[in-house]
């Protein structure tokens, strides 16, 4: 979710809790970093989450 996607359902930001407002800021926060990949490292993942283990090379039979 990002912070506009937040932002339209919750309507006017002056009827907002404090709770709101917080969820708002970290969401735009995270609206900051522009790639997917930096928001599933901020989130939680790891460099290699959801890729392929290295194939490994042939060995002679």
């Amino acid at each position: 979710m990002t912070a506009a996607e937040f932002r339209d359902p919750h309507g006017d930001p002056a009827t907002w809790t404090s709770a709101d407002h917080e969820s708002y800021e970290h969401l735009a926060a995270i609206d900051a970093y522009t790639t997917p990949a930096t928001v599933h490292l901020l989130l939680g993942g790891t460099p290699n989450s959801g890729k392929n283990a290295p194939i490994a090379p042939a060995t002679a039979a």
